[in-house]
């Protein structure tokens, strides 16, 4: 699961550090890729100050997140939801996993809840990203990276737009102290005996 990015068809947005002060690196956002999903074609309300790019992306409290935050880091798509006992289960380790390696890495939490209010209950307090309640792309995401079964926690490169794998969970669970650096360079971080041997311990979808 490869996208091939042309530089000529990638948006490119003006990067701000913590303070709001123009960056001299710009972000390209991958399209044809999980990342371009992101994007919001129709924002709720004018663009915040210090938003250069309006994203589907909400934080804990519900503010919307620029763009360009994922700039440099691996993606997490994390599909979840507050009813899975072994979403249950694993949240919490990636949560201290995530905020572990900040730096470098983002979970995107993308919910199977039944209601908003489900969905905000189980994320608080993880520091995870979430992708707006009310938007169609939950479901395009699930779709776009062929999601069958929860948790499962899939890794992107947010400045390329390669799916690296769909495997994370279980490299993380069996590969703590290495997979992050395999994502980097693009690999499982687990060999497949391991990854079969969590795959049957998921809540169907």
């Amino acid at each position: 699961m490869q996208s091939l990015i042309d530089d000529e068809h990638s948006s490119t947005y003006t990067v701000r550090d913590i303070y709001g002060n123009d960056t001299d690196t710009p972000y390209n956002i991958p399209q044809n890729s999980p990342i371009s999903l992101l994007v919001d074609d129709q924002p709720r309300s004018p663009t915040s100050p210090g938003i250069e790019m309006s994203s589907i992306l909400e934080d804990e409290d519900g503010n919307s997140v620029d763009l360009s935050f994922l700039k440099g880091k691996l993606v997490g798509f994390y599909f979840s939801a507050g009813w899975c006992p072994p979403c249950r289960a694993f949240s919490p380790q990636l949560s201290y996993f995530a905020n572990g390696h900040a730096r470098e890495f983002v979970v995107i939490f993308v919910s199977s809840d039944h209601t908003e209010e489900e969905m905000k209950t189980f994320v608080k307090g993880k520091g995870f990203l979430h992708v707006r309640w009310n938007s169609s792309v939950r479901h395009q995401l699930v779709q776009y990276l062929s999601v069958t079964s929860l948790p499962t926690l899939t890794i992107c490169n947010a400045d390329t737009g390669y799916v690296v794998t769909n495997w994370g969970r279980t490299a993380m669970l069996m590969n703590a102290e290495n997979c992050l650096h395999e994502w980097q360079r693009g690999l499982n971080g687990i060999s497949i005996l391991s990854y079969l041997g969590l795959r049957d311990l998921n809540c169907m979808g």
